[in-house]
């Protein structure tokens, strides 16, 4: 999908699109993690900095996302190359 960077996006529209890291990075404040999580393919950076990170973890569905919902909603993702740079 194009994307205009003069719109946000918001939950819904993760449900409809799929976007690149950058610009969900930049609508961060608009998105829920467990949403981004649930519809987005993500990649491992991305899980990293954002979904499994405490600072951007602010509804509690957001503080109870772990690895293993990860794993399960993200099934690209190779578990021990995740714990690997979690322990980084």
């Amino acid at each position: 999908m194009l994307f205009n960077s003069m719109n946000s996006i918001c939950n819904e529209h993760l449900t409809l699109n799929q976007y690149n890291t950058h610009v969900l990075e930049q609508n961060l404040e608009n998105l829920d993690m467990d949403v981004i999580l649930r519809t987005q393919r993500l990649d491992i950076d991305f899980i990293i900095n954002f979904i499994l990170n405490d600072k951007y973890q602010i509804l509690e569905s957001e503080k109870n996302i772990d690895i293993y919902d990860v794993l399960s909603f993200q099934i690209h993702i190779d578990k021990n190359e995740l714990v690997n740079k979690l322990l980084e």
